[in-house]
Parts: structure tokens; sequence; C-alpha cells
């Protein structure tokens, strides 16, 4: 997997269980759309505040349901939301597990398939590195990429409302963060540098302690 590129590795994890990743991808992304439901309520809520400064009108008259019924949508959005989290968090743990046994069994599978002298290319430390944190490094990447499908769904339809409401003040908050992002991405270079050198230096580690207790062995 060493020559592999990112993105067709990616993949391939995904279509480890397909449907489970798609659900997954369906329920985060519905469940930021959530946040969307509790804006467009609020928005709805104190509109109506502007002409109407009372839940109950004076003099006795019947109630207006105009606010109650927004106060329930409110609660209704609210219990969906839990209940689609909790349903996530479920999923999202049976998928990250079995993704990561499969994971390790074909690390642990094509070792054994090689010849007995040329079974670890690397040190020891190297191959425990790579059951332990390259199978979490993938997992990590597995669930960011989930987080963030959900985020680019629901940051399109928050621009989208904001600039029905207000142009100029939208892009006076979205332009210095797309500066904040793109400042981000010109350190990756460096970043990458710093990740080499910790996995370098963890492999390094791992392997002066198993030679520690083959020596006292």
């Amino acid at each position: 997997m060493t020559d592999m590129k990112p993105v067709t590795m990616l993949w391939r994890v995904a279509s480890y269980r397909f449907w489970l990743y798609a659900a997954i991808v369906f329920v985060e992304t519905t469940f930021f759309l959530g946040r969307l439901v509790f804006g467009l309520v609020l928005q709805a809520f104190f509109n109506a505040l502007a002409t109407q400064s009372h839940l109950t009108p004076k003099g006795g008259a019947s109630p207006r349901p105009y606010f109650f019924v927004l106060i329930g949508i409110l609660i209704f959005a609210a219990l969906i939301r839990g209940l689609i989290s909790l349903a996530g968090t479920y999923a999202i743990a049976s998928y990250s597990f079995s993704m990561g046994a499969f994971l390790q069994r074909n690390l642990l599978r094509r070792i054994l398939e090689r010849p007995g002298a040329q079974a670890v290319p690397g040190s020891p430390g190297e191959a425990i590195s790579s059951f332990r944190d390259d199978v979490l490094v993938i997992r990590g990447m597995m669930s960011i990429t989930v987080d963030t499908i959900g985020l680019c769904v629901f940051a399109i339809a928050a621009i989208i409302i904001l600039l029905r409401v207000n142009v100029e003040i939208t892009l006076l908050v979205f332009i210095p963060l797309t500066c904040v992002a793109a400042i981000a991405q010109s350190m990756k270079k460096r970043l990458e540098k710093y990740r080499t050198a910790s996995r370098e230096a963890t492999s390094e580690l791992t392997g002066a302690i198993g030679e520690v207790f083959s020596s006292v062995q």
C-alpha cells in the first residue's frame, strides 16, 4: 500500500462495508443540517416577535398558535437530532472497529505471504507501528472524510441562506475564513515533515524497547 495514492486507498477502505459507510455519511450530513433547522426556526420566531410581542393576545382572546408551532418544531427537531446522533455513534463505532480489524488482518496476511527471510522488511518497531499507528491514522482519515462531506453540504446550504439574507455581510464573514484556510493549507508540507519525523522516532523507540526485552530474555 506504500505506492497507492491516498484517494485510491481511502476509496478501497470505504468500499469495505460500503452501505454502512454511506449510512454514516447520510446520518452525519443530516446531523449537521439539523443546525440549519434550529436557525431557520429561531429566525421565524424572532421575525414574528417584531410584529407580535406577546405569545397570547390581550383581552382574553385565543392564543396565537404560530409561536407554539415554532416551539413544537424546535423541540421535535432537537429530539430527532438526538436520535440521529445516537444512531450515528453506534454505526461509526461498528464501522471503525471492523475496519481496523480488516486492515490489521490484511497486514498480517501480507506478512505471512512473504518469504521467511523478508517477512518484515523493516525493523520490528516499524512493523508494530504499522499495525497500531497506521491503522489508527486511516481510521481517523475515514472519520474526517465523513465529517468533511457533512460539513461541505452544511456550508453550501448555510452560504445560500446567508446570501439570501445579506450578501455584503456574508462576504465579509467568509473572505477572512477563506484566507485562514489558505494559510493552513500552505503549512501542509511542514506538517508532513513533522509527521514523518514523529513516525520515525516512534518506530525507533518501539524497536529499542523490543530489543531491551529480547536482551533480557
